[in-house]
């Protein structure tokens, strides 16, 4: 469905990569290159998009989800074995969102004190409240994450809009001169 599968989806490939690993690429490899590795990356979703749309056209998804179509395609061994592999890949997936939303909010705060001190304290409060959040929300059931996805994607779109907004209206005397050095 459109509320469980292409929202979360697109908000999870907006999310995280478009704030944190673009610009990372970009500046790794250059623009050329950031733009062949995003290429080569849609068409590969675009494949498994395919195989995925094969997969789950044949007969009826039972719980479990994406477990289940691996499973049923592939056998129970594989399936075992490819259901713990997504399980800590979801594990991880977690552990970085918490970990970007940390650091994002700690800069646009600019105030590295501004919770408790600046050995580091504050990131484990807010690991632990983000955490919370997302622990709630999920254990609140499906419903209510997909209501949560369609508010996170349009906040998403909006952080994406404004972004490219600000690269065309500039407040009149902004420069880009860099203390230091010059651009």
């Amino acid at each position: 469905t459109f509320l469980g599968v292409i929202v979360p989806c697109l908000a999870n490939i907006f999310g995280l990569t478009i704030f944190v690993l673009v610009p990372f690429i970009v500046g790794q490899a250059g623009l050329v290159w950031a733009l062949g590795l995003y290429t080569v990356s849609v068409i590969v979703t675009l494949l498994t998009l395919c195989s995925i749309c094969a997969l789950v056209t044949n007969g009826h998804i039972g719980s479990g989800g994406a477990y289940f179509i691996i499973s049923r395609s592939l056998g129970p061994e594989f399936g075992g074995a490819i259901g713990v592999v997504f399980y800590f890949a979801n594990l991880i997936g977690v552990t970085a969102y918490c970990n970007v939303m940390t650091t994002q909010l700690k800069d646009a705060l600019a105030k590295p004190q501004i919770f408790v001190d600046h050995r580091g304290v504050d990131d484990y409060i807010l690991y632990t409240l983000f955490l919370s959040f997302f622990t709630a929300t999920a254990m609140a059931g499906a419903k209510v994450v997909a209501r949560a996805s369609v508010v996170i994607m349009a906040l998403v779109l909006a952080a994406l809009y404004l972004a490219m907004l600000s690269f065309i209206a500039r407040p009149a005397g902004l420069g880009t001169h860099v203390p230091g050095g010059s651009v």
